[in-house]
């Protein structure tokens, strides 16, 4: 699946190290608390959909718009399912047509 996926490109440094710090600051959160309520992630996200460790879901929303930001979408895309799918379906359109230039991985 990610040979294909369409990865933000290009992105500035200061984009990478917002997600970079965002992914850190959920995993550290995410392990804290399987911790210290001794459960495990299946237990821990059912328990977050229903409405607890409010600030570990806050964590995710700030991880998600720092990766559309990468993009370079507008953070409210990253709660949009439906417009989120429909511009990853047109990028990845655009790569593989050859509409656009495409080298995430190079430095």
């Amino acid at each position: 699946v990610f040979e294909t996926f369409p990865w933000p490109d290009p992105v500035t440094p200061e984009q990478r190290d917002a997600v970079a710090a965002a992914s850190l600051a959920l995993y550290e959160r995410r392990s804290a608390l399987c911790l210290e309520h001794n459960i495990g992630l299946t237990a821990l996200y059912n328990l977050m959909d229903d409405g607890a460790f409010t600030d570990l879901a806050a964590l995710h929303r700030a991880l998600d718009e720092a990766v559309v930001v990468a993009y370079g979408w507008p953070k409210s895309v990253a709660q949009d399912p439906a417009e989120l799918v429909a511009r990853l379906t047109e990028l990845n359109r655009q790569i593989s047509e050859g509409e656009r230039d495409y080298h995430p991985f190079e430095d």
